[in-house]
C-alpha cells in the first residue's frame, strides 16, 4: 500500500501482535505511518500510540450496538470523548 502512494497503512488485525507488533514494524519502517485498526480500544490505546501508530481504527469500540440499538447517542459521544482525550494524553 505504501509503494501505491497511500500516506498511511491500516494495520489489521493489531489485536493479534498489538503495540509490541507495531513497534516492531516501525524500526526498519520508520517512514510508513501506520494506523492499527482491531484490538484498539480505551484500554491499548496510548501503548499503540506511543508504539508509533499515528492514528488508531475504531468500530464497534466506539460505537456500540447496543448503544446505537437503544438510541444511546450520548454514550457514543462519550465514548468519542474518552478516545480523544486519550489520543492526546498519548501524543503529550
Amino acid at each position: 500500500a505504501w509503494e501505491a502512494g497511500a500516506d498511511i497503512v491500516k494495520l489489521f488485525p493489531a489485536d493479534i501482535g498489538g503495540p509490541a507488533y507495531l513497534k516492531s514494524l516501525k524500526g526498519p519502517l520508520p517512514q510508513i505511518r501506520l494506523m492499527p485498526t482491531g484490538g484498539v480500544n480505551l484500554q491499548t490505546l496510548k501503548d499503540f500510540v506511543k508504539a508509533g501508530a499515528c492514528a488508531v481504527g475504531l468500530g464497534g469500540q466506539l460505537v456500540e450496538k447496543d448503544a446505537v440499538e437503544r438510541g444511546d447517542f450520548d454514550r457514543i459521544r462519550t465514548l468519542a470523548a474518552q478516545y480523544v482525550e486519550l489520543m492526546k494524553q498519548a501524543r503529550a
